[in-house]
């Protein structure tokens, strides 16, 4: 019984889509602009591969794609760091999006570790 109802959920996550969702990365990317409408289009793509993110920005609007809503949210800093737009740090925000975001052609990075650790420690 638990078996059954295990696969069902999977089927109906991956047949409405849940576990494809950026909503969360969107929240973020507004929560840290202090913008709620941010000129950005996201789409998690899941690759073969290990984690990464790419980025563009046609007529106005940020398109990104990444391996998960982390990825996401790396490529949007990524980008406005690049472009001088700001930066959010331990001590503070600064990030100031123009109208008009700035023209950026594809960029493509690709971690090259499988596995990825944030404060990470252990005691023995």
């Amino acid at each position: 019984m638990k078996k059954n109802f295990l696969f069902l959920c999977c089927f109906l996550c991956a047949l409405t889509g849940w576990s494809r969702k950026t909503d969360e990365a969107f929240r973020v990317l507004q929560r840290v602009s202090k913008q709620s409408s941010v000129p950005v289009k996201l789409e998690l793509k899941k690759g073969a591969g290990n984690m990464y993110y790419e980025y563009s920005v046609k007529d106005g609007v940020l398109h990104l794609k990444g391996s998960d809503n982390v990825s996401l949210c790396r490529g949007f800093y990524d980008y406005v760091k690049t472009h001088r737009l700001g930066m959010y740090t331990w001590s503070g925000n600064n990030i100031r999006l123009p109208e008009e975001l700035p023209a950026a052609s594809s960029v493509r990075v690709e971690s090259p570790f499988r596995n990825h650790y944030y404060f990470r420690f252990s005691t023995v």
